[in-house]
């Protein structure tokens, strides 16, 4: 028996035990496993996880990171590193020079730009460098790519009487050309990421104010609830928003009915006079599943519906479920870590199903390339 196999018996033990110790775990649930026999420039850990530490692959991600081709290969959102899971293989994809990279929600299109302020694409395998020109002038980074791959939203810093006027750019995802702008009216700190039906766009603005949803439809932000707790992880419709605090509670909250779905949070007791814990802190929430069954927290991913425990001790504070509900890709201050179920599996977390393409609203329309 050679030490690969080895490994993968005691993670398949370990994960099991971790499965099952929940009650009852959904499908697959207790098979969850290493991805593959992995290259020797990588590194293991005891428990058998797939592992490269940051050093290896640039270190922190400086834009977006995730998976690629359909969820075959990952990218670490810093460099030029793309690890194929199929091949096993760390290689240099991207331009050493890319900044600002943003990954389709179905993992066939990248979008960033390089030094000289030239866009840059690739499209399943093919990269196109330096042909789609600038966006009227220097690019400004933060990409977003709508999740129906035609469509890239950017973040726009401009002044107007030495007063800060923050616009979103929306660019045709083949050209490169604007198709529209539109200013919030509040400092923006950074684009997250578009709702999976792509109607809605997340925003983080400055001033303390955190999280706002930007509307597709109506090219507008919009206001939150006064009773809506504050988070920023969104489901595929935006109607649930998961939060909570690092190593601390968390809660789902339904947009639609104003309530709470579930809350992980400390419970008074009485006879200690303190808030205590009854079960381990899921932290904070990172990303729904593509089927908006499951979200991954710190370490830990739950069912969206109960809050019920169904993978435990993951590592990494932070991760992306892959678009073909197969795989996870987690990180930490150390490392990035790959778990996949086996081949046999269903791919329980779900499959991404990529929207109508994005037009935007004539109603809106208010000269060339501007919104209301």
């Amino acid at each position: 028996m050679t030490w690969h196999s080895v490994i993968r018996r005691t993670m398949f033990f370990l994960l099991f035990s971790a499965a099952s110790s929940v009650g009852s775990p959904l499908p697959c649930a207790q098979k969850l496993g290493l991805a593959r026999t992995i290259p020797k420039s990588t590194l293991v850990d005891g428990q058998g996880e797939c592992l490269f530490k940051k050093a290896s692959v640039g270190g922190e991600p400086e834009g977006d990171y995730g998976f690629l081709w359909s969820g075959k290969a990952i990218y670490f959102g810093r460099g030029s590193w793309v690890y194929d899971m199929a091949s096993n293989t760390l290689s240099p994809m991207f331009p050493g020079d890319l900044h600002e990279v943003a990954l389709s929600q179905d993992g066939n299109l990248a979008f960033g730009y390089t030094k000289d302020d030239a866009l840059w694409r690739m499209e399943g395998r093919t990269q196109q460098i330096g042909k789609l020109g600038t966006i009227n002038g220097p690019v400004r980074g933060w990409f977003r790519i709508h999740p129906s791959n035609t469509m890239v939203a950017e973040w726009d810093t401009q002044y107007r009487s030495a007063v800060r006027m923050d616009a979103i750019n929306f660019v045709d995802a083949r050209t490169g050309k604007r198709i529209a702008q539109s200013h919030p009216g509040w400092e923006v700190l950074q684009l997250k990421t578009f709702t999976a039906d792509g109607l809605k766009l997340v925003v983080f603005l400055a001033s303390g104010l955190g999280s706002r949803l930007f509307d597709m439809q109506t090219m507008k932000l919009l206001k939150p609830e006064d009773d809506e707790p504050t988070g920023d992880v969104y489901n595929c419709d935006a109607s649930w928003v998961a939060g909570g605090y690092a190593g601390g509670s968390t809660f789902i909250w339904n947009r639609n009915v104003k309530s709470f779905i579930w809350e992980n949070r400390p419970i008074w007791d009485s006879e200690k006079v303190n808030h205590v814990w009854k079960d381990t802190p899921y932290g904070l929430p990172s990303a729904f599943s593509p089927n908006d069954q499951f979200l991954l927290c710190e370490g830990v991913v739950v069912k969206s519906a109960t809050g019920e425990a169904v993978f435990r001790g993951l590592k990494g504070h932070r991760g992306k479920f892959s678009p073909d509900g197969r795989s996870l890709v987690t990180l930490d201050d150390e490392a990035f870590y790959i778990y996949t179920l086996p081949k046999d599996s269903e791919p329980i977390f779900g499959v991404f199903q990529k929207p109508k393409p994005w037009s935007l609203p004539k109603a809106k329309v208010k000269g060339k390339g501007k919104t209301r």
